[in-house]
C-alpha cells in the first residue's frame, strides 16, 4: 500500500488584505465590553474577582507596551499607568488588611483614560498588529516572571 502524502492544502483567504485591515468596530466593542464591565464591577464593589482585576491589569500592560514601542508618548501616558498601578496595588493591600478592595478616585480616573487609549488602539491598528502587541505583552510578562522582576499589574 502506498504511503499518503503529508501535503495539506491550505485554506485560501477570500480577502488577502484582511489581516492588514483595522479591527472592526463591532469586534473592538466586544473586546472593550469586558474591560468596561470589569471596571464597573470594581467601582460599584459588586464582589470583583480575580478575572476583573486581571482584565484591567492586562489592559494596563498592553498600553504600557504601546508606550515602549513608541506608539504613545511616555510623558503623557506613563503617569496614568503609574497612577492606575499604584491604585490597584493599594487596593490589594487594603484587601489584605480589611477584606475590602476599593480603588481610589485617581486610580479610577487613570483606568478610564487608559481604557480610552486602549479603545483607540483597537480601532486604529490592524487586527494582526493588535494580536502582535498582545503576544509581545504576554512574552514580556512571562520573561519578567522568570527573572522575578516587578511587573506592572
Amino acid at each position: 500500500m502506498k504511503k499518503r502524502s503529508s501535503y495539506r492544502q491550505r485554506p485560501v483567504l477570500l480577502n488577502p488584505l484582511a489581516p492588514m485591515m483595522p479591527m472592526g468596530k463591532e469586534r473592538a466593542t466586544r473586546c472593550m465590553l469586558a474591560y468596561y464591565t470589569s471596571l464597573g464591577c470594581i467601582i460599584s464593589n459588586q464582589f470583583p474577582g480575580a478575572s476583573e482585576w486581571r482584565d484591567l491589569a492586562d489592559m494596563c500592560n498592553v498600553v504600557e507596551r504601546l508606550v515602549r514601542r513608541g506608539d504613545y508618548l511616555a510623558a503623557e501616558v506613563m503617569p496614568l499607568i503609574d497612577a492606575a498601578s499604584a491604585g490597584m496595588t493599594e487596593a490589594a493591600h487594603e484587601f489584605e488588611r480589611h477584606q475590602q478592595m476599593r480603588l481610589s478616585l485617581p486610580a479610577i480616573a487613570a483606568l478610564q483614560e487608559l481604557l480610552n487609549l486602549h479603545q483607540e488602539f483597537l480601532e486604529a491598528f490592524s487586527e494582526r498588529e493588535v494580536q502582535r502587541v498582545i503576544a509581545e505583552t504576554r512574552i514580556d510578562i512571562e520573561e519578567a516572571r522568570r527573572n522575578k522582576n516587578t511587573v506592572t499589574l
